[in-house]
């Protein structure tokens, strides 16, 4: 998956971020992929948040198959953020988010998710 410069901007820019490594079934790249790409679109339209998505090229047990990562200002921002339901459904129409979570749910195994802080 391409990133954007203005991922790496809005990376840059702030105090810290959320990674999730996470564990795909089998042969579900391509589903997740696709899910990605809408909530690329999603997190543009918003503007303010970098979405990025990392492909793991070394496989190995216990290791993730992809990492994804938002960026966020201040942990109150971060704790008071609702989530892009609202705005993905507003973009792909009433009900797609939870057709969105059903996905995620037949495609992963798990996920370990972190916060970390950049040095600027």
């Amino acid at each position: 998956m391409r990133i954007f410069p203005l991922d790496w901007i809005f990376f840059k820019k702030s105090k810290h971020y959320e990674s999730w490594g996470i564990d795909l079934k089998p042969k579900q790249y391509y589903r997740f992929k696709a899910l990605c790409e809408k909530l690329k679109k999603v997190y543009e339209s918003e503007g303010k948040t970098a979405f990025i998505v990392l492909e793991n090229n070394l496989h190995g047990k216990d290791m993730p198959d992809v990492a994804l990562i938002w960026t966020f200002d201040t942990y109150v921002d971060w704790q008071k953020d609702p989530g892009p339901k609202a705005d993905y459904e507003k973009l792909y129409g009433a009900g797609s988010w939870q057709n969105a979570m059903d996905e995620w749910m037949d495609m992963i195994n798990d996920y370990n998710s972190e916060i970390r802080s950049n040095i600027q």
